[in-house]
C-alpha cells in the first residue's frame, strides 16, 4: 500500500509518498522538474516489495506548498535543506537516491552535506557533470541567469506552458503511445498555481550553481565511490548520453545503461527501468543494511560456474595479458575457459577466424556459456553475430576495447567496417556489455559515440584505461574477474 502523507517542516507543508517495511533499506525518489512524486507512481509499488520507499514533493511543486517568491526564496540550497530536514525528522539517516533533472542537484547536495547517509544512487537523466547539457536547450537559461529581464524571460516563459511540458514527456520516445497524457496536464495544472511561475523562473536563474558545485560533487564521487547506476534515456534533448558516461570518469565501477527513450524513463520503459534497478539495489544497498527483514531476505550471489570463452585480438594476449591472468584465476577454482584457434593471430583472416569461433562455440549449450572478448576480438563477435549459423548463443558477452570503426590498418581491412546491428547484438546473446577505457588511442572518438548508442547496450568506461592491455597495466584486472564469476551483466 502505498501512503499519501504531509509534514511541516520549517514552516511548510511538504507532501510525500511512503511505501514498504518500516524496517527495510531505504529508497529516497527525488524528481525533476516540472512533475512531482507523480512521476514515481508506477515505480513505488514496485520498490516497495523490497524497501522502504519515500518520494517528496519539493516545496513548490506537486502537492506541497507554493509560497510566493516574496515569503520564501527559491533556491536549490533551500530545497535540498527541506529535503534534508524531512529525512531527519522520519529518523532516515542511511538511504539510497534516485535522481532525475531538478533532483540531482538536491540529492548532490544531500550527499554533500551527508556522505555517510547515501548508501548509493540511481540517476536517471540527472546531471553532475558539463558533459550532460544539451546547448540549445540550455542556452536561453544561462542568458536569464546572466541577466534577468523582460527580453531574457520572454524567451524562457514558454517552457512553463503546457506545450514545452508535454514536449519533455514525448520528445525521443520511440512510441508516443506509452506516454500517458495525464503526466503533463496534471504537471501544468500544478504549475500554474498563482505566483508559481516567480518560484520556477528563481530556479532556473539559481541552476548556475549547480554547475559550480560539479568539482565538489565529482570529488565526492572519487572519495567515496559510492555505488552508482546511470540508467539514461539516450534520445535526452536536454541531458545528453555523454552526462550519463562521464559518471565512469570517477566512478569506474558505475553502471551505465543507455535505452531508447527520453527524459522520462519512467513512462516509456518502466518495466526495464524497474528490472534493473532492482538488481542494482539489491546487490548494492540490502546487504549493507544490517537488520532490516527485506535486507535479509535477498540471497547472496551466486558464484557463477559456466564455462568462459577467451577471444584475443590481434597479435594475441601473452602471458602479461589480463587475458591470460583470468584463464588462470580461473582454473584454479576449476572453471573451464576456451579460446578459439586461430591460425594466425599476427595476420587474421576474417573468415577463418569465424570458422575457429563458432567451432569452439559449437560443442557449448545455448544460454550456459559467457564471452569475453578484447580489441579485434570484439570486432570479430560483432561479425559473428550478424550471421551466426546454428552457433549456439552465450549468456553474456563482453567487448572489451574494440577499436574504432573507423581503424585503417592493412592488415586488418577485412574486418573494417565491422556491422553495428544493435537486432543482432540483442539476439546473439543474453546480454552484451562494452568496457573501454575512456583514453583508448584506438577509439578517439569514445565508446559510447562508436559503439555504445549504435548498438543500444550499455558501457562501462575505465579512466586512464588507454587499451586495456598489458602495456597500459592490465595483467591482473579484478573486475573482469568479478564479471566472470557473478551473473550481473553490468561491469
Amino acid at each position: 500500500m502505498v501512503f499519501h502523507r504531509e509534514r511541516l517542516v520549517d514552516g511548510h507543508r511538504l507532501y510525500y509518498q511512503e511505501a514498504g517495511p518500516s524496517d527495510a533499506p531505504v529508497v529516497v525518489l527525488l524528481h525533476g522538474y516540472p512533475t512531482s512524486s507523480f512521476m514515481f507512481r508506477h515505480l513505488i509499488p514496485l520498490l516497495a516489495t523490497r524497501f522502504r520507499v519515500i518520494a517528496p514533493d519539493h516545496l513548490g511543486f506537486g502537492f506541497s506548498d507554493a509560497p510566493p517568491v516574496e515569503d520564501f526564496r527559491y533556491t536549490f540550497d533551500a530545497l535540498a535543506g527541506l529535503t534534508r530536514t524531512l529525512l531527519a525528522d522520519l529518523g532516515v539517516d542511511r538511504y539510497a537516491i534516485y535522481v532525475q533533472d531538478y533532483g540531482a542537484p538536491i540529492g548532490w547536495r544531500l550527499a554533500l552535506a551527508d556522505p555517510d547517509h547515501v548508501s548509493a544512487i540511481v540517476s536517471q537523466n540527472g546531471n553532475a557533470y558539463d558533459d550532460g547539457f544539451v546547448e540549445e536547450f540550455w542556452a536561453p537559461i544561462w542568458r536569464y541567469a546572466q541577466a534577468r529581464d523582460a527580453g531574457t524571460e520572454a524567451e524562457l516563459r514558454p517552457a512553463l506552458e503546457i506545450e514545452a511540458i508535454r514536449w519533455q514527456y514525448t520528445h525521443g520516445v520511440p512510441d508516443l503511445e506509452t506516454v500517458d497524457p495525464e503526466t503533463w496536464h496534471h504537471d501544468a495544472a500544478l504549475m500554474s498555481r498563482p505566483g508559481n511561475d516567480q518560484a520556477q523562473l528563481a530556479l532556473l536563474a539559481d541552476y548556475p550553481a549547480n554547475v559550480s558545485q560539479y568539482p565538489q560533487v565529482q570529488q565526492y564521487f572519487r572519495d567515496s565511490q559510492v555505488p552508482l547506476l546511470a540508467i539514461w534515456g539516450r534520445n535526452d534533448q536536454i541531458f545528453a548520453a555523454a552526462g550519463a558516461s562521464a559518471f565512469a570518469r570517477d566512478l569506474p565501477g558505475a553502471q551505465i545503461e543507455l535505452l531508447d527513450g527520453g527524459h522520462f524513463l519512467l513512462e516509456s520503459h518502466l518495466d526495464r527501468v524497474a528490472e534493473v534497478m532492482l538488481e542494482f539495489l539489491g546487490r548494492t544497498i540490502a546487504h549493507r543494511a544490517g537488520t532490516g527483514r527485506a535486507a535479509q531476505a535477498m540471497p547472496i550471489r551466486p558464484r557463477r560456474e559456466v564455462p568462459i570463452v577467451v577471444v584475443p585480438g590481434w597479435q594475441g594476449s601473452g602471458d602479461e595479458h589480463w587475458q591470460t591472468w583470468l584463464e588462470q584465476q580461473l582454473a584454479q577454482t576449476g572453471r573451464p575457459t576456451i579460446r578459439p584457434e586461430f591460425a594466425d593471430l599476427n595476420r587474421p583472416d576474417l573468415a577463418q577466424w569465424l570458422v575457429a569461433l563458432r567451432q569452439t562455440l559449437a560443442s557449448l549449450p545455448a544460454d550456459g556459456f559467457d564471452v569475453v572478448t578484447h580489441s579485434l576480438g570484439a570486432v570479430l563477435w560483432l561479425h559473428h553475430v550478424v550471421n551466426p549459423g546454428n552457433s549456439p548463443r552465450p549468456a553474456r558477452v563482453a567487448l572489451v576495447s574494440p577499436p574504432s570503426p573507423g581503424t585503417s590498418i592493412a592488415e586488418l581491412a577485412a574486418f573494417y567496417p565491422p556491422p553495428l546491428s544493435a537486432e543482432a547484438v540483442r539476439h546473439g546473446a543474453g546480454g552484451t556489455v562494452l568496457v573501454a577505457g575512456d583514453d583508448d588511442p584506438y577509439l578517439p572518438e569514445g565508446v559510447t559515440t562508436a559503439y555504445a548508442l549504435p548498438l543500444e547496450i550499455a558501457a562501462t568506461l575505465v579512466p586512464g584505461g588507454g587499451h586495456l592491455s598489458a602495456a597500459n597495466g592490465y595483467g591482473p584486472w579484478a573486475a573482469v574477474l568479478n564479471w566472470c564469476q557473478h551473473d550481473d551483466l553490468a561491469f
